[in-house]
Order: C-alpha cells, then structure tokens, then sequence
C-alpha cells in the first residue's frame, strides 16, 4: 500500500498514457486520408536525390492542372513518413504518430503540474485531463498536424523554463532554433512558434521585465531568420497568410463550429460551448482577483486557440493542449482557497442536502459523458493498421488493367496518388491549394452537377473509368453517381464498402464489362439520404 501511495501520481501518469492510447489506435482510412499523398511524396523526394523533386512545386499528381503554382509546404514531413512506413508499414505509422500525440500531451501535463506543484495532488492533473480528453484527442488522423502539436508543448515548456530562469539564453536559442527549422518544413502550422513565444513577450512587457522583452525580441527576429532555410525561402513565409485565399473547395476541418454544429449536431460542439462559457466566467474572474497578473502566456495562447477553434474546428487540440496549464492553475488557486475556508466546506459536507446534492449532479454529469461518447474510447475499433479490405480497390485496379483518364472524387485522390503513381495520374485530390478555385467549383463541382458540363468533360479528357469514394457527403456526390450509374455509356465493375468503381462502355473495356459487370439493379436508391446502396 505504502509503494502505490509514495507513486500514484507516476502510477495515474501511466495509466492516463494507456487509456488516452486507445483513442488514438484506431484503423486507418486511406480512402479519404493524405497519408497516401505524404508517403508518395517522399518516396518521389528520395528517389530524385540529389536532383530536386518537382514533388516540391508542381502539381505533380495530376493531369488536368499540371503547371498551378503550388508550394509543398510539409514535404519533409513526407521524408520522414516513407522511412517509418519502409521500416514498419502502417502498423509502425500508426504507432509512432500515436506515441507522438501522447508525448505532447503528457509533457503538458507534467509540466504544468510541476509549474503549479501539484504532484501530490494528482487528481487536480487528472480532473484536468478529464477535462480536456475529448478536445486533445478531437483529430486522429495520422498527418503532419501531428508534429505541430508536439512542437507546440516543447516550445512553450522550454520557454516557461527561460521565463523562469531556469534556463539560460543561449541554450534557448540551441534548442528552438533547430526545431524551428525542423518545423517550417514540416508543416504550415510553424507560424504557431511565433504566437507562443510573442505570448512570452506580452507578458514580460506587461509586467516591465524589459531584459526578457529584449531577449526575447531577438528570439523572435532569429526565428524568422531560421524560417528562411527551406526550398522555398521567403515564399514559405508568406505561404501561411495566403493559403485561404485561393482555397475553391470547402473541407470539413476548416468550417466553424456553428456549420458543425448546423450540420451534424456532434456533441463536442455542445461540449466547447460550455467550456466557452465557463473559461469566459473564470478569466473574469482570474483578471478580477489578479489584474494584469492574468495574462498569463499560457492563457494567451489559450484563448488565441478558442477563437480560432471557433473559427475553424481544426484548432480545437491546440486548443485543448493549451488548456491544460490555464485548468490546472485555475484549479490550483480553488484549491488553496478551499484550504483557507475549510471549516465552511466541512460544516458543507456534514449536511445531508447538500450531500444529496452533490451525488445528484455528480451521477447526472457521469450519465451525460457516456451518452455523449466523448470521454470513452470506442469499444470495437481499437486495432492498428488499416480499415479492413482497404487495399483491394488498388489490387482490383492493378490486376485487371483498369486505365485511365480516371475521374475521380476529391476524397479518393490521395490513396489512388499512393497505389497508381506513376502509371496513372488523377483527376483532382485532397489538396484544395494544388488546384485553381475555378477548377474546383466550375470543373470539378459544375462536372457533378449539370449534365452538360460532364459531356464537355468527358469529351476533352475522354475518361475511361470514374473511381469515386462512394460515402463522399458533399451535396452534388450521391446525385453524380446515381446519374452514372443509370447512364448506358458507363458500366459498374466494382464495388466494396467504400468504393465504386466504372469503366466506359466502349470497345477497350469490353473485356472488363464482361467478366466483371455488374447488374445495375442491384444498386437500390437510399431515399433517406439519396445514395446508390449495393
């Protein structure tokens, strides 16, 4: 008993590592992922060497908008995916990426409990785990994204080390100037160091620690001075504050949380409303109690992430991952005021209503979290590697020679890039910034869409296959499918639980219609949702 009591916040730490790892050990769906995309990237980068890859700044993968401008703005994060995936296949992809996402947030945690002493009481950093689980573990997509997040809790622990003394300038700058290096090329998120360490700046300014402010105003400027060394120079600077502007296709993670909301009803968009307004309640009342004490770095860059978050729903782990030492201080300072009141709580508890209380709302708060699903890992899908029967789209594809021009849906390019480069190109993929804005809504959506639009299409590129993700939920999707499948010039010869596959009802395919044909009444009409279900 002695032992579990001197290591139980060591024996939470690991049992909180375990339980936050089922979350992230999910099967990976390549159909709609960039992973296929990431890892052809750098297998083409590293085949090229020492020649620079047109990996870097062409629209390399497909064959209608070959000469757009376009910056590969996370191409080492590519590198970096091919050597793991040659070594330890999807398994060993899956597994580090988690291993990644965890660090980050056990070091946020560790760190913000050693901040505000809180070891010893343990289930002050448990309650803030709890708290943030569902934000922290929002997106688990293996991507590069990844990387930021663990770069994000390393630059900040590092610098609360400096603006705490704790640590010296110059090995400030030894340890964030090679990560910041590391990270510009990694992924577009790089621009996060700057908010963080600016976080460290406001506060040293508001508080007159003016050696802090200077030193830390030549940390920045040498940030930006390391940004520059990547392929793209300057270009990368900018690419961040231009990246929106072009963007002719809307996805999913760049929508605020009211569209989610509008448009799914999730629960963890309830869930960040009600943390909206209790983080509203408690920083007035932290600024209150405090003053200008309150602007704290942490919660600088907290609140930065919360609009963002509402902004676009992509934000929501950094969010949460900043979350953590805002919670915990909070929580801190509740606890040494019960401390200091302690005969009220006692005089509290003794009380049976407001024991009845209590245990009401406790019990009523433990039914809502498992209705809402948000703070349990699924239960019969924690498995490592891919979604079962992912890959015979691609053998189908391989074996029987079916060719291209391929039409293909935006969900679908990124694994027929990693199955069918270099024999086949796509249509489009998942990179809204590869492509011009008039391609993606007046080609792409118009092709889907209007009739005429897909015969002028179909003459120009002269497709001989349309390979769709065929859960794709975009409005225009299931409609361009049904009208396919009941076009006499296209013929179905494949389909799973994911994909559908057709080839153009002409002399070259003649072979694959009939050995692989399918009925066309076997595709029933869903009328709830209006989809071609086999």
């Amino acid at each position: 008993m002695s032992f579990f009591r001197k290591h139980q916040y060591n024996l939470f730490l690991v049992g909180l590592f375990f339980y936050l790892a089922l979350f992230f050990l999910r099967p990976i769906n390549l159909f709609t992922a960039d992973l296929g995309r990431h890892l052809t990237n750098g297998r083409e980068i590293l085949a090229a060497l020492p020649r620079r890859s047109a990996v870097f700044d062409t629209n390399y993968y497909s064959y209608t908008e070959t000469n757009y401008p376009f910056i590969n703005h996370h191409w080492f994060y590519g590198v970096l995916s091919d050597l793991i995936y040659r070594l330890g296949g999807f398994v060993g992809l899956e597994l580090i990426n988690t291993l990644i996402e965890l660090t980050a947030i056990m070091v946020m945690l560790s760190g913000a409990a050693y901040l505000y002493r809180s070891k010893q009481r343990w289930w002050l950093v448990a309650i803030t785990a709890f708290m943030v689980l569902p934000l922290v573990t929002y997106r688990l997509e293996i991507r590069p994204e990844s990387i930021s997040f663990l770069l994000a809790a390393v630059f900040y622990l590092v610098l609360v080390a400096f603006h705490r003394s704790r640590l010296r300038w110059r090995w400030l700058l030894m340890i964030l100037l090679p990560l910041q290096i590391l990270w510009v090329n990694t992924h577009i998120f790089w621009i996060f160091s700057f908010l963080i360490t600016g976080s460290f700046l406001l506060a040293d300014l508001v508080t007159g620690r003016w050696p802090k402010v200077r030193q830390l105003m030549i940390v920045m400027t040498l940030l930006l001075l390391a940004s520059l060394i990547n392929p793209f120079t300057w270009k990368l600077i900018l690419f961040p504050w231009l990246i929106l502007r072009h963007y002719g296709y809307q996805i999913v993670e760049n929508q605020p949380l009211w569209f989610m909301w509008q448009r799914f009803h999730r629960p963890i968009d309830i869930y960040m409303f009600l943390l909206t307004f209790f983080i509203g309640l408690a920083s007035l009342f932290d600024c209150f109690s405090q003053r200008w004490r309150c602007l704290r770095p942490a919660w600088l860059v907290m609140v930065v992430f919360l609009f963002t978050s509402w902004w676009m729903n992509r934000f929501i782990p950094f969010f949460g991952l900043f979350l953590i030492p805002v919670l915990l201080s909070w929580f801190s300072a509740f606890y040494q005021f019960c401390r200091q009141k302690k005969h009220f709580w006692l005089n509290l508890t003794n009380k049976w209503w407001s024991i009845s209380i209590f245990s009401l709302l406790g019990f009523m708060l433990l039914i809502l979290m498992i209705i809402s699903g948000l703070f349990l890992p699924p239960a019969t899908n924690v498995r490592l590697g891919l979604l079962p029967q992912t890959e015979r789209l691609a053998q189908f594809i391989k074996t029987n020679r079916v060719s291209g021009p391929i039409f293909n849906n935006y969900d679908l390019g990124g694994y027929l890039i990693f199955n069918l480069y270099p024999k086949e190109k796509v249509f489009v993929d998942n990179r809204p910034e590869a492509y011009s804005a008039d391609f993606l809504q007046k080609t792409y959506v118009q092709a889907q869409q209007s009739t005429k639009v897909w015969r002028a299409l179909l003459e120009k590129y002269q497709f001989q296959s349309i390979i769709f993700y065929r859960l794709d939920q975009t409005p225009w999707a299931q409609p361009f499918l049904i009208e396919r499948l009941k076009d006499k010039d296209w013929r179905p010869i494949y389909v799973d639980n994911y994909t559908l596959v057709l080839v153009r009802n002409n002399q070259k395919n003649q072979k694959l219609i009939k050995k692989f044909q399918l009925p066309k009444k076997m595709f029933i009409i869903d009328r709830s949702d209006n989809k071609p279900v086999p």
